[in-house]
């Protein structure tokens, strides 16, 4: 978040030097607008679709359903960490279907660190 605020910030003032490419790995997040929507929370068939994310291997897939069944089995229930909501959605998101499992957590200490909760 920091870096994307520095890139940001040249681009501002100098909006001429600077330019802003997109790989293919930056496009690929920007399913997370779509996806974290009320809509798609929401929907039950997005909840239990075992044919999405299509990129991995059908036995290697975890609906939403199944992800927050694991979570409620490893004892998340007292903290939120098993309802059907936009957070759990995105941790879902990062851990099932971007490879990146503590990329949540990462993402909600550098926001603290941004508004001076952290160290």
């Amino acid at each position: 978040l920091r870096w994307t605020r520095c890139l940001v910030a040249a681009k501002r003032r100098y909006p001429e030097r600077v330019h802003l490419l997109m790989g293919d790995h930056d496009v690929a997040h920007l399913r997370l607008t779509s996806e974290l929507a009320a809509a798609a929370i929401s929907d039950p068939h997005v909840l239990s679709d075992g044919s999405f994310p299509y990129w991995i291997k059908h036995e290697d897939r975890v609906t939403p359903a199944q992800f927050l069944a694991k979570q409620l089995l490893a004892g998340g229930a007292a903290d939120g960490a098993c309802d059907n909501s936009a957070a759990n959605r995105l941790r879902w998101m990062l851990a099932e279907t971007m490879g990146a499992p503590a990329a949540f957590e990462a993402r909600r200490a550098e926001l603290a660190l941004l508004q001076g909760g952290g160290r």
